[in-house]
């Protein structure tokens, strides 16, 4: 049971720290309606390491400093143009290489440089930069697979992305699902089924392990599929119209199940075989 004593301390701590919170709220707020129609970011031409050096002791205070600046600007009233932009990410790299473990930065840097700055590659190389120092946190590789996949089309990259991330421990199955997805989306069906098979082999809890289950019966019907277009192309000269002319012709049997309920889905213009909708 807590003593009078003890609750003040408390409550007076908390008082502190709400106060301290306001102030804060108050001084961000006003900063960002004094800033003119024209006010630009600035911040100083130097290289991260250099900045590192300088300040010493003080470079997590410095970090802190940097990052607010950015976020003030872009949480202001105006239009964020193309080089204001460019200082924008000079400072999150700023801020990054003082202090690379602070997930924020790692936030801002996704949420403004990809999204609002079109700035995907240099997201890309700062996202690293967090992933190296923060080895136990699935969140900026799974950044950087999904900027590779949804940004910059590459899908055999977000594949190899998602996939180291899918083996840091604590990761959601879900991210090596989406990696298998990927190594399909780029002709690697087999690859998909192998990394599916390993992570199923890793996985520790039954809930897991049957939803990497059904990923690998999904994606190894897949493979029959595709081997079966291949083997009627090469047999007719043509790819098949759907997917039971693989039966008519005898190709195979019969067509495998699709654990997911539905027939497995046929692109005739490509040959591309999918076991849902999503692209």
């Amino acid at each position: 049971m807590l003593k009078v004593g003890n609750i003040a301390v408390y409550l007076l701590l908390s008082g502190f720290l709400m106060a301290a919170y306001v102030t804060s709220a108050v001084n961000i707020d006003r900063f960002r309606d004094e800033m003119s129609p024209g006010e630009t970011v600035s911040t100083l031409i130097i290289a991260p390491e250099a900045l590192e050096i300088a300040s010493g002791e003080f470079r997590q205070v410095l970090a802190d400093y940097l990052l607010l600046k950015a976020c003030a600007f872009l949480g202001g009233r105006n239009k964020i143009k193309g080089p204001d932009m460019k200082v924008v990410a000079a400072l999150f790299e700023q801020s990054l290489h003082l202090d690379p473990y602070f997930f924020q930065t790692c936030y801002y840097v996704q949420a403004f440089l990809t999204w609002r700055g079109a700035m995907v590659e240099k997201a890309i190389d700062l996202l690293k930069i967090s992933r190296k120092h923060r080895y136990w946190d699935w969140q900026p590789g799974y950044y950087i697979g999904f900027d590779y996949f949804y940004f910059l089309k590459d899908n055999n990259k977000a594949a190899k992305q998602l996939m180291e991330t899918a083996e840091i421990p604590g990761a959601p199955p879900i991210i090596s699902s989406l990696a298998a997805r990927m190594a399909h989306k780029s002709g690697q069906t087999e690859l998909a089924i192998a990394f599916l098979q390993t992570m199923y082999d890793r996985a520790k809890d039954e809930s897991t392990r049957t939803f990497l289950q059904d990923r690998i019966k999904a994606h190894t019907g897949i493979l029959v599929l595709e081997k079966a277009v291949r083997l009627f192309r090469l047999k007719y000269g043509y790819i098949p119209g759907s997917l039971d002319d693989l039966v008519s012709k005898g190709i195979i049997l019969e067509l495998p199940e699709n654990p997911y309920g539905d027939r497995y889905i046929y692109e005739p213009e490509t040959g591309r075989v999918f076991f849902d909708r999503i692209r």
